[in-house]
């Protein structure tokens, strides 16, 4: 009787539920790519070495691809794949990974694999869709009938290598960065497509342009005062936070005692760095309001010129930063709508996750933007320079009385994501100033971002104080941050608070 019941339970399961018991076998193989989606055709047990997608994507001794998998591969397969010298190198949602095969692969061997799909980009995805129709953003023309672009590689490779073809397109490489697998080149506006079709080539965007301080011309506020004192007494001592801003941090009398201050790039002390910086870190002596979220804290001063990513990736281990402050972004000038370009994940923000991939501990703390009344509720309106990123967080203003401040950039990103994934208190923030010694109040998620940053600091002070000193992963402070705010605005996240 017990076996006439299952098999009568698993009928009427069937009959009221049909495939519903196959779902888990349904998979999605669409291709989520910046140009847009798309399923790749599968591929052929006849395919030979003289398919079109060998053809093509064959530069020097490699062919440059993306491989698409049934399954995710497991070590087995991911052995399998080393053994015939096959490198998988970013994971593309869905199944897929860019790869490069070399030349002389095993064809009988590569049969034999899972895979689904092998394709190589076409030039419109694998570039920016302004890029295809000609539009030529003025910041990114230095040269008249030129344009500078950075361009990203499947993998690293050699200025020797690809210099022969890069000078029948009239390009000059004005920057290598290995640790990004990218290029900034300058070539003829008509050649852009051209560089797009190169094998070796995954990526083509208009250089960045230039960046902006995200200011508008309390600690209790930002809840450090119940671990700044009482028993706890977590002041940042033994924390190290990197800002990276428009200028100089000036030496004020609240950055003593000598020593930590660190001004790592010097040109002329600004007040917006430093009052950044002592949001962060100032001691309050001359005025005891002024005093920043963790007065103890050794702070390394750069500004935002150059390569701020690479800038990074060497001052996070030669600093011992934990935790780094950004106040900037580019200049809010785009439409109000999810393919504002500014909200895309471009080349920085792959940049910014590549270096908090390669230093888990650090946590890079981003300003939201300024441009909220730009938009209808403030929507659309992040304001770029790798905020976009996935593993960074990127914080909004509020007031005094915890209301989203008119100016307070809002999401969401191109990709649907949340940002910021939180915000603080930006409007009439008191702190150090220029000129030497002076205090200033200002408004901006530039004044917000340092007291997420200084809070930050302490606690990862509080968990190295509870772990043998052991630094905790950024992951865990952003978690912590997410998960014990205040859930302000509409019940659960949202892409204003």
């Amino acid at each position: 009787m017990k076996k006439f019941f299952t098999r009568l339970t698993k009928l009427l399961f069937l009959i009221f539920f049909p495939g519903l018991s196959f779902a888990q076998d349904i998979k999605d193989y669409t291709l989520l790519l910046n140009s847009g989606k798309f399923v790749p055709e599968e591929i052929s047990s006849a395919i030979t070495k003289n398919a079109e997608v060998f053809q093509k994507s064959l530069y020097g001794d490699k062919h440059y691809v993306t491989l698409q998998f049934k399954t995710l591969p497991d070590q087995a397969v991911r052995n399998r794949l080393s053994s015939l010298g096959i490198e998988l190198i970013d994971y593309i949602p869905n199944y897929a990974y860019t790869a490069s095969v070399p030349a002389n692969f095993d064809l009988a061997s590569f049969k034999l694999l899972p895979l689904r799909s092998i394709i190589q980009f076409s030039t419109e995805q694998k570039m920016v869709p302004y890029l295809l129709k000609g539009e030529i953003p003025a910041h990114a023309i230095k040269q008249a009938g030129f344009i500078d672009v950075t361009v990203i590689t499947y993998e690293k490779i050699s200025v020797a290598k690809i210099i022969g073809s890069l000078n029948t397109l009239g390009a000059t490489i004005l920057a290598d960065n290995q640790l990004f697998r990218s290029f900034v080149i300058r070539l003829p506006q008509s050649n852009v497509k051209k560089l797009a079709d190169l094998s070796f080539v995954q990526w083509v965007e208009a250089i960045a342009p230039p960046n902006n301080i995200d200011n508008l011309p309390g600690r209790t506020l930002h809840r450090v005062n119940v671990l700044n004192d009482g028993v706890r007494n977590l002041k940042g001592d033994g924390i190290s936070v990197g800002i990276w801003d428009g200028g100089e941090v000036s030496p004020h009398l609240d950055f003593s005692p000598a020593g930590r201050l660190t001004l790592v790039e010097t040109s002329s002390p600004l007040d917006h760095s430093t009052h950044c910086a002592g949001t962060i870190g100032g001691k309050g002596l001359i005025n005891p309001v002024a005093r920043g979220m963790a007065p103890n804290a050794n702070i390394f001063s750069y500004n935002f010129n150059g390569d701020i990513q690479s800038e990074m990736a060497a001052a996070i281990p030669a600093n011992n930063l934990v935790v780094s402050s950004h106040s900037y972004g580019f200049t809010w000038a785009a439409p109000c709508n999810i393919n504002n370009s500014l909200l895309t994940y471009d080349a920085i923000s792959r940049s910014t996750d590549v270096v908090l991939n390669n230093f888990p501990a650090h946590l890079q703390v981003h300003s939201a933007g300024n441009a909220g009344g730009s938009c209808t509720g403030g929507f659309f309106t992040i304001t770029g320079s790798g905020k976009s990123a996935k593993n960074n967080i990127v914080v909004g203003a509020l007031t005094t009385t915890d209301a989203i401040t008119s100016f307070s950039s809002s999401g969401p990103v191109q990709d649907g994501r949340i940002k910021p994934e939180i915000t603080s208190f930006g409007n009439g923030v008191f702190s150090t100033s220029t000129p030497l010694n002076n205090y200033a109040t200002m408004s901006g998620t530039s004044m917000a971002t340092p007291g997420v940053a200084g809070a930050s600091a302490l606690l990862y002070q509080r968990y190295k104080q509870l772990n043998g000193n052991a630094v905790p992963s950024s992951a865990l402070i952003k978690n912590i941050i997410c998960n014990a705010a205040t859930d302000l605005g509409n019940p659960a996240p949202d892409y204003r608070y």
